[in-house]
């Protein structure tokens, strides 16, 4: 039994390259649905073919490349000439239903192939035995599950990819472009971080580190937790971001009421337009994990991919930046990305990793005057930067009113031991009585020999590790004599 024209869709197939030909990134979400076989014209399959090659070498796709490769391969003609691609460009519907188009195609597909494998397995019933025939049908449809599955393996040689550079947002810290996450303990400061980075963006001002000043530029915020209007703009106001240029982004329904954007596939693509609209630099999502879809479990990683996905891929698309805010989770023994709360998907699918806490050697009993730490846990694309130290400070005679960051230049503290948790109580203790032992032996001025001080530190049952918080802490100097190295404590 072979296939009709019935057993195909013209103008599905014709939409899915028009498609592609109005919207070339739509192509990665395609070829994720339909492989060249998958069309039932074998004009419509050579042209998708060509779109993949003209992809994986890097070639702009448009109907002025597109008719030049296809000349070049003399298929031109063969598909139709110049008609043909003109008539793809006025047919398609929409470019932003590329995705249910493909599907329109693979049903078709689908149906085709189990017609003929069908009407295959009717014949063979006549000359052999059922119980063959039926495990040969199962084996046959378990092939054509695979294939489906399994997709189509091509090269392409390194030589002929476009060649491109990692652009910054905050050299070091956030990637242009890419998918990266801010992490760590509720009321720490992440939010706030943020709200810094973003009023840098907004008005043009250089990046805590003091790089460079880049051109201002808009910023999309999406807030589920802090409200817009006594939190997030008193917030910006205290960071001094250009007000006219951050934008809360909100979904209305018909009737005018408000909600959430939920992040599944339709909302990544109605995000990705109003980055586009706005020419965004910076999108926050706070937290992210408040818009993923009901559907998607965020501690399965399948499940957090069909999110991440997307949303990497319109980074990549627009240029623009993605924060997402995430909390630790409660196993303070892991190390680095395993402390984000949900799925190791988080770490993986982010191309930068930041995380926010208190400094442990910090003694300062006031909360908002104890020094935190914005420290990089991972980044895939370039060099991470040093730790940056900052506290939370408040304008002058309001200390009720909104805080914003004081940046205080480079910290030594590693993220992974920022990621440890803070000290418990024993270790406090144990902190403090090194402090108090300091101080007491270097008093008024007094240089000791760090041996000497080692020594008798160890006698009174402190440890060196102990004792190495404990001079960051009370801030004690080293310096070299011509009889070795002295410790002492800066002048008031």
């Amino acid at each position: 039994m072979s296939s009709t024209p019935r057993d195909w869709d013209p103008e599905a197939e014709a939409s899915v390259l028009g498609s592609i030909l109005l919207d070339p990134p739509c192509l990665a979400e395609v070829s994720l649905i339909l492989k060249s076989w998958d069309f039932y014209s074998p004009a419509n399959r050579g042209v998708f073919d060509v779109f993949v090659d003209m992809e994986a070498r890097g070639v702009a796709l448009d109907s002025v490349t597109l008719h030049s490769e296809l000349d070049r391969r003399s298929l031109l003609e063969k598909v139709g000439g110049a008609d043909f691609i003109a008539d793809l460009l006025e047919l398609v519907p929409s470019p932003a239903n590329a995705e249910h188009y493909a599907r329109i195609v693979k049903d078709h597909a689908r149906r085709r192939r189990y017609k003929e494998l069908l009407a295959e397995t009717a014949k063979n019933l006549d000359s052999s035995p059922t119980g063959e025939v039926s495990d040969n049908l199962l084996e046959r449809i378990k092939r054509l599950e695979e294939r489906d599955a399994s997709g189509e393996l091509y090269d392409s040689p390194v030589s002929r990819l476009a060649e491109t550079h990692v652009e910054w947002l905050w050299n070091g810290y956030i990637p242009a472009g890419m998918f990266s996450l801010v992490i760590g303990d509720g009321g720490l400061g992440k939010g706030t971080v943020l709200v810094d980075i973003a009023a840098r963006v907004s008005n043009g001002s250089p990046m805590p580190d003091g790089g460079s000043a880049r051109p201002a530029g808009p910023v999309l915020w999406l807030t589920a937790e802090d409200d817009p209007h006594s939190i997030v703009k008193p917030r910006l106001m205290a960071a001094g971001a250009d007000l006219d240029l951050v934008r809360i982004v909100r979904e209305r329904d018909g009737d005018g009421s408000e909600r959430e954007l939920v992040l599944d596939v339709r909302g990544v693509e109605r995000l990705a337009e109003l980055v586009e609209r706005r020419a965004a630099r910076l999108v926050v999502v706070d937290p992210i994990g408040a818009y993923l879809p009901p559907t998607i479990d965020e501690h399965r990683d399948a499940d957090l991919r069909r999110v991440l996905g997307p949303l990497s891929r319109m980074c990549e698309r627009t240029g623009c930046s993605v924060v997402g805010i995430k909390h630790l989770n409660k196993n303070a023994g892991a190390s680095g990305t395993n402390r984000i709360s949900g799925s190791v998907g988080w770490g993986n699918a982010a191309r930068s990793v930041l995380a926010v806490g208190l400094d442990p050697d910090d003694i300062a009993e006031d909360p908002r005057a104890k020094r935190r730490v914005l420290a990089v846990v991972k980044l895939n694309v370039g060099v991470p930067a040093c730790s940056q130290a900052f506290r939370l400070a408040s304008e002058p005679g309001d200390a009720n009113g909104p805080a914003h960051v004081a940046w205080l230049g480079p910290s030594e503290l590693a993220a992974g031991r920022l990621l440890c948790g803070q000290l418990n109580e024993e270790e406090h203790e144990e902190r403090d009585a090194a402090i108090e032992f300091l101080r007491e032996r270097l008093a008024e001025g007094a240089e000791v020999p760090s041996a000497a001080v080692l020594s008798e530190a160890r006698k009174r049952g402190l440890s060196h590790r102990t004792l190495t918080r404990a001079r960051k802490a009370c801030g004690v100097k080293a310096k070299k004599t011509q009889d070795g190295w002295v410790l002492h404590l800066p002048k008031p």
